[in-house]
């Protein structure tokens, strides 16, 4: 019996992760697509307590699909050595991982939605900002990847909160070449790390006008992408 598991990264404590599963739900609901959803950080609803639920329910084979954007910690680390934990404790049971949700082409149809409705002006460029970590590289290639591979009709810039693309290092690099950006956050809802994107960009010395649109923010294109990357 194949099961499918949503992994967000949610929060330990507070009421985050309720109001992560109602959007999920929502998203989703127009989608004929059984699935559950866990969280990495929950003290009641964390990926071990759900897959070992899964099991008990009867589940022989676990499709998780990762709610993460790119290649980093989480995927590169958190969630194979939670594969790992219950492959060992449950070898009869098959566990597979999708991909990211970037690797769906309508994600980029999302960005250039973000875009296209910002007003915009001559000589405006797109600056597209994700989490980033140091210590995984691949994120950042891929993240530039991405980006180059938008076809936006203006130039495209891929930068991250933290690592090599720091967007607090490279934004003002590049202020002084456009009359406007535009700044999409490439998260997958608004909420605290857009926040503090937001406030940081705002505290830059930055010699352009800018606009920062929303974040994926659970649009219902998202919907799509988690179920074609589900099956």
């Amino acid at each position: 019996m194949i099961r499918h598991l949503l992994l967000a990264h949610g929060v330990r404590r507070g009421d985050l992760n309720e109001k992560l599963n109602a959007r999920i739900d929502a998203l989703m609901a127009p989608y004929d697509l059984e699935f559950s959803t866990a969280f990495l950080e929950s003290d009641t609803q964390n990926a071990h307590i759900v897959i070992d639920r899964l099991i008990a329910d009867g589940a022989g084979h676990i499709v998780i699909t990762p709610l993460f954007i790119l290649p980093a910690s989480h995927v590169k680390e958190d969630i194979p050595e939670i594969v790992r934990s219950f492959r060992t404790s449950h070898p009869e049971v098959e566990i597979e991982v999708r991909p990211v949700l970037t690797a769906h082409p309508l994600v980029k149809e999302i960005i250039r939605q973000r875009v296209d409705d910002a007003p915009a002006k001559d000589g405006t460029a797109a600056v597209i900002i994700a989490h980033g970590n140091p210590r995984f590289p691949e994120a950042d290639e891929a993240l530039e990847s991405f980006t180059e591979n938008l076809d936006l009709g203006c130039d495209a810039h891929a930068m991250m909160l933290y690592g090599k693309l720091n967007f607090e290092k490279l934004l003002p690099e590049i202020s002084g070449k456009y009359r406007q950006l535009i700044i999409v956050p490439l998260f997958l809802y608004d909420g605290y790390m857009t926040s503090k994107i937001k406030d940081m960009v705002e505290g830059l010395d930055l010699h352009v006008s800018y606009e920062m649109t929303a974040s994926l923010d659970f649009d219902p294109l998202l919907g799509q992408v988690i179920k074609d990357l589900s099956e």
